[in-house]
């Protein structure tokens, strides 16, 4: 599959999600990053950073053709570490790396990635970054 482009296929259950999950497995090192491609409460965030992403709406985008979908996706950036120097450093380069990867995808774009914290009730620092994916229906 190209990842510079999204098609969705009969045969090939892949989702935006699982495309882009792949991606950024690919793209950042898997001794700093853990993916996590759904919507999780991890128990135990370690050293690496976790970088969360899970669909949050599918539309059809009419506005360039019957076939054609908008989905929204939202991406988690976080660290379980508890200094806070280290933390921000943590999330800065994680929110920079994940830039970085994103930055070739021409499907996919974003506008504001939002410090905050994350769980219920909040126990992980974040960034947190809305994804707008533009595919097609079909192969």
């Amino acid at each position: 599959r190209d990842l510079r482009t999204w098609r969705s296929d009969p045969t090939d259950p892949m989702s935006v999600r699982t495309v882009l999950a792949a991606l950024l497995t690919g793209r950042l090192p898997e001794s700093e990053y853990q993916i996590v491609p759904a919507a999780d409460d991890p128990d135990n965030i370690g050293k690496r950073t976790v970088v969360m992403l899970w669909q949050d709406a599918v539309s059809r985008f009419e506005q360039i053709g019957h076939d054609h979908l908008k989905v929204t996706v939202t991406l988690w950036i976080l660290t379980g570490r508890e200094d806070p120097e280290r933390a921000e450093q943590a999330l800065e380069d994680g929110l920079d790396a994940v830039i970085e990867a994103l930055r070739t995808l021409d499907w996919v774009s974003w506008e504001q990635a939002d410090r905050l914290s994350f769980g219920d009730p909040p126990k992980y620092h974040g960034y947190k970054l809305t994804l707008t994916a533009l595919g097609q229906i079909g192969g």
